[in-house]
């Protein structure tokens, strides 16, 4: 149950890079829904969030799959 550790670095720092850059988004929107009272902000601020979750749900998975040895 040995983890390539270089691959698993690699994958963490693309979870993270995606994650936060789609945190920024999503704080970035909600400063538009709620300041200038733009509508269309909730929706792109759920969406980034939902790619923030998207992310980690895929390096967790990924890491299952590189346990497996597979």
């Amino acid at each position: 149950m040995s983890l390539d550790l270089v691959s698993l670095k690699r994958r963490r720092n693309l979870m993270m890079a995606l994650s936060g850059t789609f945190l920024l988004a999503a704080l970035a929107s909600f400063v538009i829904y709620f300041e200038f009272g733009q509508g269309w902000a909730r929706f792109t601020a759920a969406a980034a969030l939902v790619v923030c979750c998207g992310a980690q749900v895929w390096f967790i998975a990924s890491v299952r799959h590189l346990a497996k040895g597979e």
